[in-house]
């Protein structure tokens, strides 16, 4: 079998870097697994009838259009996965910074209770008021 020609470039016009037209980047995916599939896999190629004639055709366009769809959604997912690690990192952060500042508040308070159970008097007290006498209502 006869080596397939590579896809034409759609960054080189006449020799000279260019940018791409829509048509260019579309097909890009599928001129590029036509041209895998040609030189890789010769009798999946040779079953399905394509070959280097299919550049910019309907199955290269097809395949594009799949791959492109495939894009999106990976990027999709790899958003929605960048996110959910990010609010899981967020979260943890909050929870160790709370967890953090109960621990001050409690070693705060254990310290005030500490220093208040040093500076308690051992010694009895005595109570220097003079008690008061209560007479009943019904003694008059």
């Amino acid at each position: 079998m006869d080596p397939i020609a590579i896809p034409p470039n759609p960054f080189i016009v006449d020799g000279a870097l260019a940018l791409p037209t829509f048509e260019g980047w579309f097909f890009l995916p599928g001129d590029w697994a036509i041209y895998a599939l040609a030189r890789y896999w010769p009798a999946a190629a040779a079953f399905l009838e394509v070959g280097a004639a299919d550049y910019g055709g309907t199955f290269s366009g097809f395949l594009a259009w799949t791959a492109w769809i495939l894009l999106a959604l990976l990027l999709i997912a790899a958003v929605s996965t960048v996110r959910s690690f990010d609010r899981a990192v967020t979260g943890g952060i909050m929870h160790t910074i709370r967890e953090f500042r109960r621990r001050v508040r409690l070693a705060i308070v254990f310290v005030r209770y500490r220093h208040g159970l040093r500076n308690r008097r051992l010694e009895p007290t005595f109570d220097t008021r003079e008690p008061t006498v209560r007479l009943r209502r019904h003694m008059r």
